[in-house]
């Protein structure tokens, strides 16, 4: 009988116990659930649509630009400067002519669409290119400067993606078009300069001489309308 007064008693001091244990755990419980309620309001469920959603022209030049590119950089195979020349620039001029084909679909400056219409007419210099690769075979042998137009298809690569990935989605395609065939038409020049420097065949010669003087005189009419608008 004693043993079970002495536990009666005891029971109740127990509860005090737990209960006063228990009370300092349900607050810290309710001060982190309040702290992580004040969290959630304060940080936003969803990204702005202007953050998320990529512009549709922004995401054909940068489709374009990557499929020119995977195509210039299979030249790094070849050991002829001469095919080096022709496999790494024939991308880039069929890239600037499906760059003039969406600027003429979606851009409305005039000065813009009349550079866009020329490249676009202009099919020839990408045909002359194809027919050289098809016609000449590849060296047997590596020509010594080989690693220093390695080191310009790469700069090359960098340089234009680098151009695509930051033409903002919110400016017009205008400026998109002008910025990525900017970059698109420095990066001929360099690979022409390229062939003047390395290559052997005249009529590559000739024709990379050609594109330095037509592709630099757009390059001015870009960077003068690009610093205007």
């Amino acid at each position: 009988m004693k043993k079970i007064l002495l536990a009666a008693a005891i029971l109740p001091l127990m509860l005090t116990a737990c209960n006063q244990q228990k009370a300092p755990e349900q607050a810290k419980t309710t001060d982190t659930a309040a702290a992580t309620t004040t969290e959630t309001a304060a940080a936003p469920t969803t990204q702005p649509a202007a953050d998320t959603a990529q512009d549709p022209v922004l995401t054909e030049y940068m489709k374009i630009v990557a499929e020119s590119l995977d195509k210039s950089l299979t030249a790094e195979a070849s050991n002829s400067a001469d095919r080096m020349f022709a496999q790494s620039v024939q991308p880039q001029i069929d890239s600037a002519i499906a760059m003039a084909n969406l600027q003429l679909k979606n851009g409305t400056d005039p000065l813009l669409t009349g550079i866009a219409q020329k490249i676009a007419d202009n099919a020839t210099i990408s045909k002359t290119l194809g027919d050289y690769l098809a016609n000449n075979q590849d060296a047997s042998e590596a020509f010594a400067e080989k690693e220093e137009f390695n080191k310009e298809l790469i700069e090359l690569h960098e340089d234009l993606m680098g151009t695509a990935d930051n033409a903002e989605a919110a400016i017009s395609a205008d400026k998109i078009f002008a910025k990525n065939l900017l970059a698109n038409h420095e990066a001929v020049v360099d690979l022409a300069e390229q062939q003047l420097k390395y290559g052997k065949d005249d009529s590559l010669k000739q024709l990379a001489q050609s594109l330095i003087s037509n592709n630099e005189a757009v390059i001015t009419s870009l960077k003068d309308w690009l610093k205007a608008n």
